[in-house]
């Protein structure tokens, strides 16, 4: 998992912006229709799958290489995308720590999955159509009642 994730990200770094320019935003697909780009121009996991998988292509198969959360940005924005990237996702585990209130319990049991799949997806759709905001929203709705049963199992012991 972990090898294999590193060796394609390899791939973006090696052919961003050398062979392919940043995107500038048009590599995000819900971004892309505002600007006025032609998202497929620029999805770069299925350009980079066709340059790097050329004996596959040929075959006739058709794929994505998809990479960690940052990479999608650095295609988009270069080293700023980097550090922005670091930025949103620093502030976002922020948020996610208050909403859970530091119960260290909860916080991994809903939300270690997405963390892991940070390393195969960008942020963006992790988060609202990979169902991360949908279970912090329903953990948000249930919180207290979820509360109130902790605390009534923690006064038993």
């Amino acid at each position: 998992v972990l090898f294999t994730t590193g060796k394609v990200s390899g791939h973006w770094f090696d052919k961003i912006p050398s062979n392919y320019p940043y995107a500038k935003g048009c590599g995000y697909h819900f971004v892309a229709p505002f600007l006025g780009c032609n998202f497929n121009d620029y999805d770069y996991s299925r350009i980079i799958y066709k340059d790097v998988y050329q004996k596959e292509t040929k075959l006739g198969l058709k794929g994505t290489v998809t990479v960690m959360n940052f990479v999608y940005d650095y295609a988009n924005f270069g080293y700023f995308g980097l550090f922005y990237s670091g930025v949103i996702v620093a502030f976002f585990f922020a948020f996610i720590n208050k909403l859970f209130n530091d119960s260290f319990t909860w916080t991994l049991c809903l939300n270690a999955l997405f963390v892991f799949w940070l390393s195969s997806s960008a942020f963006h759709t992790l988060l609202l159509s990979g169902g991360w905001l949908i279970t912090l929203v329903l953990f948000f709705i249930f919180k207290k009642y979820i509360t109130v049963k902790e605390n009534e199992l923690s006064a038993k012991n």
